[in-house]
């Protein structure tokens, strides 16, 4: 005796479409996830050079506009530089949403070296600002200076 399908044919292929169709949307969110996963990234990115830049920019005018060594030290320590262990280095700390931090949830650092040079006419004061993130990824590099006359 010949027994007898279950299932026709006619039947099964509505379960094959399905079966098609959920393995299509699995593989399309799978690609999906992983764009929108380097979307946010970069846009964490994007937003992390900006405030670094707009700080570091800030802080690289107001030492532009010092008159004298003093008014250097003044502009670091408004904007919340710490001077570190090294007598020409200043760093600063900020959180995740850039704002200034002693905690230890530090996000980014940026650090600002100072040199002077001397040439009997005056001072050259020059420095470089450099904004990292703690994951070693360096936001934004700036290089100032500014000349102070001997009076």
């Amino acid at each position: 005796m010949k027994s007898k399908p279950i299932f026709s044919t006619k039947q099964l292929a509505p379960l094959i479409e399905i079966i098609i169709a959920v393995a299509f949307f699995a593989t399309a969110s799978t690609i999906l996830i992983r764009v929108f996963s380097q979307a946010h990234n970069n846009s964490r990115l994007a937003h992390d050079i900006n405030n670094a830049t707009l700080f570091v920019g800030e802080c690289a005018e107001n030492i532009r506009a010092s008159k004298d060594y003093n008014s250097v030290l003044g502009a670091l320590g408004s904007a919340g530089f710490v001077k570190s262990e090294d007598s020409n280095v200043y760093h600063i700390y900020f959180d995740e949403e850039f704002s200034t931090t002693e905690s230890d949830e530090v996000y980014a650092t940026v650090t600002f070296a100072i040199t002077m040079e001397d040439n009997g006419a005056g001072r050259l004061l020059s420095g470089r600002f450099i904004c990292e993130r703690t994951d070693g990824e360096e936001l934004v590099s700036m290089e100032t200076a500014v000349f102070m006359p001997d009076e």
